[in-house]
């Protein structure tokens, strides 16, 4: 065969587009944390500079998504996110997800490194959004949250209202 040599200053150009149903993706990356995970994912992205510094950008949409979270027995539904990255940064435009009688919604920013999260900066907040839903327990919350720092050292701010909270037995 040819042995292949790229010119690591040479121009590199890709597009890609891609529109994904998702069943079940999520509840095997997050075993006992998610069950019956469904949605829709659509990308459109594209690279451009170099072979050695290459760039990256593009759109990241997901819609018509949901879960069942086992640990406090709710059920996501509406779950929705725009978001726009490129490089080593992430833009979520929009986040909302429908728990209970309410919605949660939100906005932030995702830095990557190493493959992985380097830090967090977001705001959340929503209205009578149900956080549990046991049979000896049920809450909704209205939360008014900025989280931000890395993974390890996450700062929250703000205010959890409880408008609603139900305990059962003993």
């Amino acid at each position: 065969g040819i042995p292949v040599v790229l010119d690591a200053e040479g121009p590199v150009q890709l597009a890609a587009r891609a529109d994904m149903r998702e069943k079940g993706l999520l509840s095997a990356l997050f075993p006992g944390l998610i069950q019956e995970s469904r949605g829709r994912l659509a990308l459109n992205g594209s690279v451009d500079g170099t072979w050695s510094a290459p760039k990256i950008h593009g759109t990241l949409r997901v819609d018509q998504a949901g879960a069942y979270l086992p640990s406090t027995g709710i059920q996501l539904s509406d779950v929705t996110m725009d978001a726009q990255f490129e490089d080593q940064t992430v833009r979520i435009t929009s986040f909302g997800a429908r728990s209970g009688p309410g919605r949660l919604e939100g906005t932030g920013t995702v830095w990557l490194m190493d493959r992985g999260i380097d830090r967090i900066d977001m705001n959340l907040s929503g209205e009578r959004f149900q956080v549990v839903r046991l049979p000896e327990m049920e809450m909704l919350a209205n939360p008014s949250l900025t989280i931000k720092g890395a993974p390890k050292n996450l700062q929250v701010r703000g205010s959890i209202t409880i408008p609603e909270l139900l305990i059962r037995g003993g």
